[in-house]
């Protein structure tokens, strides 16, 4: 899925920096930042639509 955000200025700034010294794109970051905030809401949830796709 591709997925258009908006950023304000401030995110953008501290994104970029983060980006230059890992050496990753903004766009990695964000990528990450969304999967591991829906992780994290399902971790302790036993009706995670991604567990049902695996066959869990």
């Amino acid at each position: 899925m591709i997925l258009h955000v908006y950023l304000d200025d401030e995110t953008v700034l501290r994104l970029r920096m983060l980006a230059r010294e890992m050496d990753r794109t903004i766009a990695s970051l964000v990528e990450s930042a969304a999967a591991e905030a829906a992780l994290a809401a399902f971790r302790h949830r036993q009706d995670d639509p991604a567990r049902r796709q695996e066959g869990h």
